[in-house]
């Protein structure tokens, strides 16, 4: 209709900061607002308008992100509970999730004291939360007879692959009760641990575990799991000693051995213990 598909010269307007005038208007401060989708469509066009200059408010905090907009947004009302801006500053903070990015302490301390409605503050810290459970299971590996099945030594290779690291190895299998009933015990072993980055929790398991049920376990189950020949699972279990699962062990970041048991007694706290003494060695 301008005249661009006839190739002639058109002078269109540069978009300015005075683009953003009056755009708001107060509908968008009323919460009737917020049950069209077009709301948050144009609150996630606006954050990414790199014309406004936004800072980044996992750097300055809401604060200093608030007063950005209270810049542009100037004909609005700017009292402590002025929807659109609160909104904005929440979108901001789920747009850097979105991205992939964590929430810091400081971050977290910061959302908790700057909203007034929890309601806003508690979404953030779920999806935050969300977020980090995700990226947990991203990071996770599944590995179905990775070996060739004449390779019996395989343990080594694995370890080789998390040197520099606590390994904390599992033996298991899908059809032994003992070692499903050990899994809550261990999650809470892991969580202890979840913000370091020099432990490896392994689980081995063998051809005698059902295929679709080792598939489903290994969703549960957070770890880095290998699903063996029976002949290489059976020569681990002989070279250390192991007649009976659920077995561990648990190797120090030389690779060298520090602990090893068949179903010991009270094993959250002794797995944490066994750890600790690995990470100090």
């Amino acid at each position: 209709m301008i005249g661009i598909d006839d190739k002639k010269e058109v002078n269109l307007a540069v978009k300015t900061r005075s683009y953003y005038d009056r755009l708001i208007t107060t509908e968008y401060l009323d919460t009737v607002s917020l049950l069209p989708s077009g709301y948050f469509d144009l609150l996630l066009t606006i954050q990414k308008d790199t014309l406004l200059e936004l800072p980044d408010i996992l750097k300055v905090g809401p604060i200093v992100f608030t007063e950005s907009l209270k810049n542009t947004f100037k004909y609005l009302s700017h009292d402590n509970s002025n929807l659109f801006l609160d909104m904005m500053t929440a979108s901001a903070y789920i747009k850097a999730l979105n991205e992939g990015k964590q929430l810091s302490n400081e971050n977290l301390h910061d959302i908790i004291a700057h909203f007034k409605n929890n309601r806003l503050s508690s979404y953030i810290l779920h999806q935050s939360e969300i977020n980090k459970r995700n990226q947990k299971k991203n990071n996770e590996e599944t590995f179905f007879l990775p070996f060739d099945k004449k390779n019996e030594d395989v343990l080594s290779t694995i370890l080789e692959k998390h040197k520099g690291k606590v390994v904390f190895v599992d033996f298991w299998a899908t059809w032994c009760g003992p070692c499903l009933a050990a899994s809550p015990a261990m999650e809470k072993v892991k969580k202890s641990f979840e913000n370091r980055d020099d432990i490896t929790f392994l689980y081995l398991t063998d051809e005698s575990s059902d295929r679709n049920r080792f598939y489903e376990l290994t969703k549960v189950l957070m770890g880095e799991h290998y699903y063996l020949y029976k002949n290489q699972f059976a020569t681990i279990m002989k070279k250390y000693n192991f007649d009976y699962i659920p077995s561990y062990i648990v190797f120090d970041k030389n690779g060298n051995m520090s602990q090893r048991s068949t179903s010991p007694d009270n094993l959250e706290e002794t797995a944490k213990t066994w750890i600790q003494k690995a990470l100090n060695d």
